[in-house]
């Protein structure tokens, strides 16, 4: 962090050692989002992955993808930016994506779409290995300048109580600089 002039320099110095002091603390300081881009486009998908062990970006013919995990938790992620001038919005994205993924797997449970404001989602759950245990997928579409942008978390084993923890990070996801 860089100070400003004279007047400002306490208060610039109290923000130094309250950063300092959570770091000290133990207290975690907000890493900055997981950035996902394109070559010509000013704008990337963006984020919050915490925890999260990143593989390098794959470079696709028309766009990009990359995974991780977060072993401690089962949540695994993929980001993917695809060029698709022919899905002017969210929902568009969506549902040529969601089309194409019909051809898998077929015992899929309590499958929804929505849409909402600038984005839409589909939401399913897996039958998992263990007796009782079930996969939870989510897919969170978003568009811009012609390039779908698709967030697909998933958690094995899923358990209700992990619901608010996987909305804060689709929530945190976002197309920006």
């Amino acid at each position: 962090m860089r100070c400003p002039g004279r007047p400002a320099v306490a208060l610039c110095a109290l923000l130094l050692a309250s950063v300092a002091s959570a770091t000290d603390a133990g207290v975690s300081v907000q890493a900055p989002p997981f950035a996902l881009g394109l070559p010509g486009k000013s704008w990337q998908l963006l984020v919050e992955l915490p925890g999260f062990a990143m593989e390098p970006v794959q470079q696709l013919a028309a766009g990009a993808r990359v995974l991780g995990a977060r072993d401690d938790s089962g949540l695994s992620v993929s980001l993917t930016l695809a060029l698709s001038p022919g899905d002017p919005s969210p929902r568009s994205c969506r549902d040529h994506d969601w089309a194409g993924r019909q051809k898998g797997t077929p015992l899929r449970e309590d499958t929804r779409l929505s849409a909402q404001g600038d984005t839409a989602r589909v939401e399913f759950l897996l039958p998992g290995s263990g007796a009782g245990v079930q996969q939870k997928h989510v897919l969170l579409y978003l568009q811009r300048d012609g390039v779908c942008a698709i967030v697909h978390l998933s958690e094995e084993p899923y358990r209700a109580q992990d619901a608010e923890g996987l909305e804060r990070l689709l929530a945190s996801a976002r197309l920006g600089s």
